[in-house]
């Protein structure tokens, strides 16, 4: 509510109401006719004169109780809150049987001000009293809860130095809700322009953010408002929410564009399975793509607006959104999610959990049964009395970034980047990124991506590599241990892996280059996913995915003879070397011909520690001469 609004409502309350039929505090008839014109200035809302008006009462009677709530409330509406606070601690001495209207007023001064400890004694005598309405009542539980809450929260500061991100991203017009890829090159944000909503977008070079440019006439329109916004870590994917299109389902929905090459596709509907004739905005898109998060003030939820999520189906279609409960929804309005990269802490803002008063942030972590526990405040002074929403934390959970209108912005709210706590941290997490080419003449390929998950053979991103550039980046939360595949028709598959089963490591991000082989006789590949029992040539099950592309490949490929072959290193026996890696090539031809491929495509040898790719000295180069090859025949 308008401040102004609020006092003048309030005091018209105390004048016309409960003590309205008593007697004035003053039996002075000068005091008593400069307060009733007071009272008559503040009504018109001319308050500079109503406080002289009151003022000139209170020479007149300095005991005059009644004109230190009007006093107390005119010097709010004028900035002087200590003045304001003075001045009902006046009238309270006074007169405490008028105080029940002043203890609302002071609570919420002494709440602006930072002085919590004062405004929960005010909110604690106002709920003393047992008349109070039941929407003073309703509106009392969130002062308490609130105030009780900032009181404890402001002793225990977690550490927070936001920077400003600088004129690359920053103007003299509002930036807001940022989103940013993996690798932390790419940024792209909402800028107001007038009363025109537009996406914009910085790269970082050298540490520098250059200057941002509009995103894409694609997505940009002069007719409506886009903004709010969530990007896919490979930054492919923009989520978006566009108000009042045509093709929508109802006020505001989620839309889907898609970069292809150096351009982004006209924004796309998500369809009525997400969007209703409610309003759906603020989408979060987790990392492997399948599961959207967003805003929605449809019917079944807990509060006014709730988040709601909804997961991707294997017929290409999205699943009818759940309410994510009140365990994490309040009877509030939540805001602004993200779900990080490791999938597991879903940070948001909410003004109906315990907080600093308006929209405070919080962070929820993923249980071991898929749903979130209860929120946690971010803390002060990320959280402050004023509105705080927009947080987004990058990949490695070391940063996260903000929009704010703090003092020192360049124009109304600017986005900030700072070192997250701690406390606020989610997951550790790190991606790969790589570049696909051709061998022999470096040009760059567009390949299909494939992630899985060794523990379970799950499928955790899929995706091709730039049609330009060849780069790809996939996100991968520590805990477990992840098969890279790379594959384009007419070439031999890459294949790779990524130990990341030390939850407690924070890594840094894989960057590679992918050198893609055409299949031509001779040509050979290390298949660095296929893992066997040790001293044994009994494949262990995290070799299945690899298996299974070399299957795919077979077939996709009916031309093709290949040999398989197990290498050693040059310790132990060397009798039991050859023999073992003799024995782990027939496991593998025997998996790929059970499988289905003719055997006379394929045949197996083992030839010990003589063929090695690495030096033998260092337990590294040794490693590498453990290996299992696949060669074109």
């Amino acid at each position: 509510m308008n401040k102004i609004l609020f006092y003048i409502l309030l005091f018209t309350a105390f004048f016309s109401g409960t003590y309205a039929q008593q007697q004035y505090s003053s039996t002075n008839k000068r005091a008593i006719e400069q307060y009733e014109k007071a009272v008559q200035y503040f009504n018109a809302r001319t308050i500079v004169s109503a406080r002289d008006a009151v003022k000139k009462a209170l020479l007149i009677d300095p005991a005059f109780a009644d004109a230190y709530i009007l006093l107390g409330n005119a010097q709010a509406l004028l900035g002087d809150k200590e003045a304001a606070i003075a001045a009902f601690n006046k009238q309270i001495e006074l007169k405490p049987e008028l105080s029940k209207i002043t203890y609302l007023s002071k609570g919420k001064i002494e709440f602006e001000t930072q002085k919590f400890a004062d405004a929960l004694i005010s909110f604690t005598k106002l709920a003393g009293y047992t008349d109070n309405s039941p929407k003073t009542k309703k509106e009392l539980e969130k002062y308490l809860r609130d105030a009780a809450f900032a009181a404890e929260a402001i002793k225990t500061p977690v550490d927070y130095k936001p920077i400003n991100m600088g004129f690359g991203v920053n103007s003299r017009n509002a930036e807001y809700t940022p989103a940013i890829t993996a690798d932390n090159t790419t940024l792209i944000f909402t800028r107001q322009v007038m009363n025109q909503e537009d996406f914009y977008t910085s790269i970082q070079k050298d540490s520098v953010w250059q200057p941002a440019i509009s995103l894409s006439a694609q997505v940009n329109t002069p007719n409506f408002n886009e903004g709010a916004q969530s990007l896919s870590p490979d930054g492919k994917y923009l989520f978006i929410t566009i108000c009042g299109k045509p093709d929508g389902q109802g006020g505001c929905d989620l839309y889907l564009s898609q970069k292809r090459e150096n351009n982004w596709t006209p924004p796309l509907n998500l369809g009525n399975s997400i969007n209703t004739p409610y309003q759906e905005r603020q989408p979060a898109i987790s990392a492997d793509g399948n599961t959207l998060y967003f805003i929605s003030n449809r019917p079944g939820g807990v509060g006014g607006e709730d988040i709601w999520m909804s997961t991707y189906l294997t017929d290409g279609k999205w699943a009818a959104p759940k309410n994510l409960g009140a365990t994490v929804n309040s009877s509030g309005t939540e805001q602004s999610p993200f779900i990080h990269p490791d999938n597991q802490t879903l940070y948001f803002s909410s003004d109906g959990w315990p907080g600093m008063g308006l929209q405070d942030l919080f962070y929820s972590k993923k249980q071991a049964d898929g749903t979130f526990a209860i929120p946690v405040n971010a803390g002060y002074p990320i959280n402050t009395i004023n509105e705080e929403r927009s947080l987004i934390v990058s990949t490695d959970g070391m940063y996260g970034f903000v929009s704010s209108n703090a003092e020192g912005s360049f124009g109304g709210f600017d986005i900030y980047y700072f070192k997250i706590p701690q406390s606020l941290k989610p997951q550790p997490t790190t991606f790969v990124k790589g570049t696909v080419f051709d061998k022999i003449d470096k040009r760059k390929i567009a390949a299909k991506i494939e992630v899985i998950s060794l523990r379970d053979n799950k499928l955790v991103y899929t995706e091709k590599s730039n049609t330009l550039t060849g780069e790809f980046i996939a996100c991968l939360p520590v805990g477990q241990n992840y098969a890279l595949n790379v594959s384009s028709e007419g070439y031999l598959f890459y294949s790779d892996n990524f130990a990341l089963d030390n939850p407690t490591t924070v890594l840094k991000p894989f960057l590679l280059d992918v050198p893609l082989q055409k299949i031509t006789v001779g040509q050979t590949m290390v298949l660095r996913n296929i893992f066997y029992k040790l001293n044994s040539a009994e494949l262990s099950s995290e070799s299945k995915v690899e298996l299974d592309k070399i299957v795919a490949f077979m077939q996709l490929n009916e031309a093709v003879k290949i040999e398989l072959s197990g290498h050693s290193d040059n310790t132990g026996n060397e009798q039991l070397n050859n023999a073992l890696s003799q024995n782990r090539a027939k496991s593998v031809y025997d998996y790929v011909v059970k499988a289905g491929i003719d055997d006379t495509r394929l045949v197996y040898k083992g030839y010990g520690k003589s063929q090695p790719i690495a030096e033998n000295d260092t337990e590294e180069g040794r490693a590498k001469n453990r290996r299992t090859e696949m060669k074109i025949l």
